[in-house]
């Protein structure tokens, strides 16, 4: 016994993870000092390189789409330089604000130029001061999201066009898609034609390339909110005349990552060195660890893939001796059966609570979540209050005569007569979660485009309740009649998400009065 004890006592530098650690550690910081010194002294440059053509062939894509336009974009920046600030577009514009000004400006120039075509008989500089203003208008609007989509296309963090202007200190920012208020936030006016003091020294690419009116062989690097950047420029010739640059800025930690992508191709010739420290690592290390390793983790795998707890048997069948792997299978087989057990248990569980919570928040009648929903969701809208995300509104609405059909036609119809006005207000609400609170009250809680649109779809609502008394095919209990009362979160008023609950249900009941004074 004394010796079978002596026999199998581990000491520490004996143990198969010092070893493996040890030898693997030295292959490995083998292979890195190869791969490190290839990685930085190949790909550094390369993708700098590669980094400068593709901010070549965006910008010389910007620069040839705005050279198509022509002498509208030579008046257009000539106009803006002086006349900027009497140009407001809306800070958070989008495609649909350039339609509809687009079309502003032609339907106003067909009113003052009848059948004339606007840059072939009637040139920018003839318009009037109004019609200067409209067309740059949706033109600056148009070409700063074509900047912002270019940007979005290519992954750079940048992309703006810009004047210098005076000796080398100044920069006009034309088209600038990093957007900025004009004023105070309130007043939702982007601030255009930022004149921006540059130094020379920080950015004197960019100064040299509109000095030589060519694309130059270097960038601007400096540091900003994206990290390390880089700064190419090309310079935009319209019927010779140079008016600008256009600006593609591209991140450092891209060029990084780059090369990241790109180190498999180094590490590969690497590898050989890797291969041979893991064939004398194998050699070291013996050969019955290996196998029983290899073993063990062909029963995992089989675990792993058909989740047999019968595996865990065939693995203790297998496994023999007392060493520091046998007592690993035995470890990992017991695992199995422990966590075949817990996950059994655990997946009815989930299956258990998963049903019962979904039944208990939503009504059995219409579907949509109940009474208990709603207060947890008041919970959340609270905590986003708290947090500053006040964009939200509450509407209540109440189903007239129901007492009056239940007693009249029963109480299925009356059913009947709520899961229709249920239905409307999601139709109506359809990006708003709603709530069934009572027996004919329900709540909608206005978030995103619902908030956004609030009003007209309270009058959306109103017209289709309105409709459904002209159809002289309805049932009386297929008319729905409802008040509705809606209130939005005014921190100068509420305290808490209860109380824009409470003028909400103030609001309905007041409707609701007032319908009934109607009616009378």
């Amino acid at each position: 016994m004394k010796s079978n004890s002596i026999f199998y006592e581990r000491r520490w530098y004996n143990s198969i993870v010092f070893k493996i650690s040890a030898l693997f550690l030295l292959v490995a910081l083998i292979v890195i000092a190869v791969c490190g010194i290839s990685i930085f002294t190949v790909q550094t440059k390369e993708f700098e390189e590669q980094s400068i053509e593709q901010m070549k062939h965006i910008g010389t894509m910007l620069r040839d789409t705005m050279e198509a336009e022509g002498l509208n974009m030579v008046e257009f920046q000539e106009y803006m330089l002086g006349h900027s600030l009497e140009i407001e577009i809306p800070y958070d514009f989008g495609d649909e604000f350039v339609e509809a000004e687009e079309e502003k400006f032609n339907r106003a120039f067909r009113e003052k130029y009848p059948n004339k075509e606007f840059g072939k008989d009637i040139l920018f500089g003839r318009l009037t001061g109004d019609l200067k203003n409209q067309f740059c208008k949706y033109y600056h609007a148009k070409w700063f999201l074509f900047f912002e989509k270019v940007r979005g296309w290519y992954d750079i963090p940048y992309t703006y066009y810009v004047y210098p202007n005076g000796n080398g200190t100044h920069v006009i920012y034309i088209f600038d898609t990093e957007r900025t208020y004009e004023g105070e936030e309130a007043e939702n006016r982007l601030h255009l034609c930022d004149d921006y003091e540059e130094n020379y020294e920080d950015m004197p690419y960019l100064f040299d390339t509109w000095a030589a009116g060519k694309m130059l062989d270097g960038m601007d690097s400096f540091d900003n909110e994206y990290g390390r950047t880089y700064s190419y420029y090309v310079p935009l010739y319209i019927n010779e005349m140079k008016q600008g640059l256009i600006c593609i800025d591209m991140d450092i930690d891209y060029v990084n990552s780059n090369i990241l992508q790109n180190v498999v191709s180094l590490v590969s010739f690497s590898a050989l060195a890797m291969v041979a420290g893991l064939a004398l690592l194998a050699v070291i290390i013996n050969r019955a660890y290996i196998v029983k390793l290899g073993r063990i983790t062909e029963f995992i795998k089989e675990y792993s893939d058909k989740k047999n707890v019968a595996t865990a048997d065939a693995l203790e069948a297998t496994i023999k001796g007392r060493d520091e792997i046998s007592e690993l299978g035995l470890q990992i087989s017991g695992m199995m059966r422990s966590l075949d057990e817990y996950m059994r248990n655990l997946t009815r569980t989930e299956q258990e609570l998963a049903e019962s919570q979904q039944t208990a928040l939503l009504d059995a009648l219409t579907g949509v979540k109940n009474k208990l929903a709603y207060d947890e969701e008041l919970k959340k809208e609270q905590w986003n209050i708290e947090n500053g995300d006040r964009d939200v509104g509450i509407i209540m609405i109440d189903l007239n005569y129901l007492k009056r059909i239940n007693d009249t036609f029963g109480h299925e119809r009356g059913n009947i007569t709520i899961t229709k006005l249920c239905h409307i207000v999601c139709d109506v609400f359809k990006h708003s979660p709603v709530y069934r609170i009572g027996g004919d009250e329900f709540v909608v809680l206005l978030r995103g485009k619902d908030f956004d649109n609030r009003d007209s779809l309270v009058s959306l609502f109103e017209k289709t309740l309105e409709l459904q008394k002209e159809n002289p095919l309805l049932n009386p209990w297929e008319t729905v009649s409802a008040a509705l009362g809606m209130a939005v979160y005014d921190p100068n008023v509420d305290s808490s998400i209860a109380n824009v609950f409470k003028r909400a249900d103030d609001a309905m009941y007041t409707r609701k009065k007032e319908m009934k004074a109607f009616r009378e």
